[in-house]
């Protein structure tokens, strides 16, 4: 019998239907196919230590399990919560990795072979921390089946930091560029601060030298007519004037905008900057780590906005000693001329030196611009400095900005400014509607157009500084896309395996970003940074060992990336210290949650620091730098906690921050201190400067070694000793920011890296402090 060649047809058709649904659903999450094979089958040292870990766990019979890492591996997935259809294997697959990532991290990324041998059944604590971790696996594969329905498309995926996309710099289009109706319309100098006026109000203020002018290159063959085009656009809008002479040169080019077929003119002021002297930092400058400090109760109304001027750096005006170190290519009277429709005798009338004798229709003239260009050193401190000038002038006080150098908000509002977008986060909806009521006509008046169409008005999410912040669930996260794209980079790199120092440098820059939500991620980083400073950097070379294993465990961790905005302070201060004579104290006092908010906010970097009530037969408070604060206890209403001789001699410094590490693992023996905002109080100076150095977000407390409650358990005086250096070992355990990570809290953490000592610790901050009875301090609630 044969088949007729239509059912012979309809049963191809039907075949290879068929095999297009089992190739989409096999393609479906087939990325964690390539991650099983990078940690199964390499022979890196995470790689080796994730196959032990899984395979070689014991269950051990005898003595108390207090440790809380290493974790151990996750056999089936048993949680309570929500998968994308067919995401469970790769679901099971990224626990277990972020699990293994957090003990290396525990290990200084060099485990130990017994921290993989680890028992198979966790305690309740540990069990915390995978229901955690695997809440967050669960909700980082949502939003990646929500982006791209669980296809991730990740090779080739690192191309776009490895290579210059052939559309990058496109070709000038003169009519596709967006140039504001009007340049120049706001005089920054009659509203920012006095000492920033000051300083660029002059040449002298702020350039150090005359710029190179050699090497300027100017724009050839068709480009010259597209070019002539653009200034002529420029000089119509107020934006570019022609001058005879400049002082300073830079190159013009376009890139593409996000709006399709829209293109944005930059200018190319690097050589410029070089010769001006070095900017002061941006007043009240944000940036995603202000959101990890911000609290939002069960069942409280949050509302959020944000505005945004538009092309804020065109309608900055610049002063008149300055324009003529923005010059730009020079053009010819005649080029405008025949670019547009202006006859050479109007286009005169945009010369601003015309003293130089006459001006033919072929002499050169160099277009310089009237207002802050973006490629100028200075002009982003002078567009932030307008931008909150604006937000004063609204009413904002300055204790509501969001800013790393000040206290945290403590009010019914918070204001972050970033250069040109301005967010708001209120508490109450009537304060928040009159705010951007002012705010909308103060930038009115101000010659600040705003941006109409990236409004948002007292929602209860909104996206900024490229974070995603939501009321419900209140959290902090980073842009999927942006994760996404992240992710699927960093797993494309891992299997190439080479990579230029030029292209991961870019990778490491859109890592860093997020960390700033996630600042332990920080603690991950080490020889990356010495790859990125080869040289050359644009030749492709194959990755380091101790690289590819930060960027395994970087890529592991991408689903903990983010900031849990709900969780409110432990009701408890915990004081640590450490006695070379002797070896190590903890002392802890039970109070209130606003109590511990109040004191959390005393960062050491604005030389605040506490003392506690003296005893009558104390001698008095030595004189110290700062502002003392004045907590209404006792030494004696602290508990001890931990009185532990130690087991080796090191530095004193080191000692002291292994103090603060036992006092962390102390805290997180309890299941109830997680996701809590901790406040830990430190005597040492050392251990306080390297925490708040650089990057680190820390905010631990400081006070002085003759109030510390912990000095004495440290020197064994008094005190019942415990075995708790036993459990520790006579090594000191790396502990890097693990536990940040595990409750994305405010935790001290503890690293030490080679040889140098690397100390960061967290200490939330959350109220603002009140005079009480004209004395600096604060009250405890009658339950103290």
């Amino acid at each position: 019998m044969h088949a007729s060649p239509s059912k012979l047809r309809r049963d191809f058709a039907r075949c290879w239907a068929r095999r297009r649904r089992l190739q989409a659903q096999l393609n479906n999450w087939s990325w964690h196919q390539q991650l099983r094979d990078l940690l199964t089958f390499g022979s890196g040292v995470f790689s080796t230590y994730f196959k032990t870990w899984l395979e070689t766990g014991v269950q051990r019979k005898t003595g108390r399990q207090r440790s809380l890492l290493p974790v151990p591996s996750v056999a089936e997935w048993d949680f309570d919560v929500e998968l994308p259809k067919g995401a469970e294997s790769a679901a099971l697959l990224l626990v277990n990795a972020c699990l293994a990532a957090l003990n290396v991290m525990a290990d200084d990324l060099r485990p130990r072979p017994e921290s993989a041998h680890c028992r198979r059944r966790p305690t309740g604590a540990q069990r915390i921390v995978q229901e955690h971790v695997g809440k967050r696996c669960a909700r980082f594969l949502r939003e990646l089946d929500a982006h791209c329905s669980g296809c991730l498309k990740w090779v080739g995926a690192f191309l776009h930091f490895d290579t210059q996309p052939a559309n990058k710099y496109p070709t000038m289009q003169a009519e596709a560029v967006d140039v504001p109706l009007k340049a120049g319309t706001c005089d920054p100098f009659a509203f920012i601060q006095d000492d920033l006026v000051q300083a660029v109000s002059s040449a002298d203020g702020i350039m150090e030298c005359l710029p190179d002018l050699n090497d300027i290159s100017a724009p050839c063959g068709a480009q010259t007519d597209e070019y002539a085009k653009l200034v002529l656009r420029l000089l119509v809008c107020g934006k570019l004037r022609l001058r005879r002479e400049v002082k300073g040169l830079g190159e013009v080019f376009c890139v593409n905008k996000s709006t399709p077929g829209r293109q944005r003119e930059i200018w190319n002021g690097a050589k410029v900057s070089a010769a001006a002297q070095r900017p002061p930092p941006p007043a009240k400058l944000a940036n995603p780590s202000c959101f990890v400090d911000l609290e939002f109760g069960a069942g409280e109304d949050i509302y959020m906005s944000k505005r945004d001027v538009q092309t804020c750096f065109d309608v900055l005006q610049a002063p008149e000693a300055l324009q003529q170190y923005f010059g730009r290519p020079p053009v010819t009277l005649d080029q405008l001329s025949r670019a547009g429709a202006a006859s050479v005798d109007e286009l005169r009338r945009y010369v601003v030196d015309v003293g130089h004798g006459p001006l033919s229709p072929h002499d050169k003239v160099y277009p310089a611009s009237t207002v802050w260009p973006m490629g100028f050193s200075w002009s982003s401190c002078v567009a932030q400095a307008s931008t909150v000038a604006c937000c004063r002038e609204a009413g904002v006080p300055d204790c509501a900005f969001m800013t790393m150098e000040d206290p945290p908000p403590c009010g019914c509002e918070a204001c972050g400014v970033a250069t040109d977008d301005t967010f708001f986060i209120h508490r109450s909806l009537a304060l928040g509607q009159e705010r951007l009521k002012k705010l909308d006509t103060v930038l009115e008046d101000r010659g600040m157009p705003k941006n109409a169409d990236k409004d948002v008005t007292l929602d209860s999410s909104m996206t900024a500084l490229g974070c995603e912040l939501t009321v419900s669930p209140p959290a902090a996260e980073p842009n999927t896309a942006k994760l996404v794209t992240l992710f699927a980079a960093l797993l494309d790199l891992l299997v190439r395996g080479r990579a230029s120092p030029r292209a991961l440098n870019r990778l490491l820059g859109v890592v860093q970003w997020f960390c700033l939500l996630c600042r332990p991620m920080f603690s991950v980083f080490s020889a990356v940074y010495a790859f990125v400073r080869g040289a050359p950097d644009d030749r492709e070379v194959a990755l380091p060992e101790d690289v590819r294993t930060e960027l395994v465990v970087v890529a592991c961790l991408v689903p903990l990336m983010g900031a849990d905005l709900g969780r409110s302070f432990l009701p408890m201060l915990t004081a640590c210290d450490a006695a070379p004579e002797y070896g190590f104290g903890v002392s802890y006092w039970p109070c209130s949650v606003r109590t511990a908010a109040s004191i959390g906010l005393l960062a050491e970097r604005r030389g605040d620091y506490v003392q506690l009530f003296p005893d009558p037969d104390e001698e008095p408070c030595k004189d110290r730098l700062g502002q003392p604060h004045v907590l209404p206890i006792k030494k004696g209403r602290f508990r001890v906690a931990v009185s532990a001789k130690a087991r080796w001699s090191a530095h004193s410094s080191t000692l002291e921050a292994h103090g603060l590490l036992l006092a962390t693992k102390w805290l997180l023996r309890t299941a109830k201190h997680f996701h809590r905002r901790l406040v830990v109080l430190i005597d040492a100076k050392a251990i306080l400067g390297a925490a708040c150095k650089g990057r680190s977000s820390a905010r631990l407390v400081y006070i002085p070694s003759e109030h510390n409650p912990a000095d004495a358990p440290s020197r064994g005086r008094g005190f019942k000793r415990t075995d708790f250096a036993r459990s520790v070992g006579p090594k000191l355990v790396m502990c890097s920011a693990v536990v940040t990570f595990l409750w994305n809290s405010s935790l001290a953490y503890t690293q030490l890296r080679g040889t140098g000592n690397f100390v960061e610790a967290e200490v939330s901050r959350a109220l603002r402090l009140q005079p009480v009875d004209g004395k600096t301090g604060f009250c405890a609630s009658q339950s103290e």
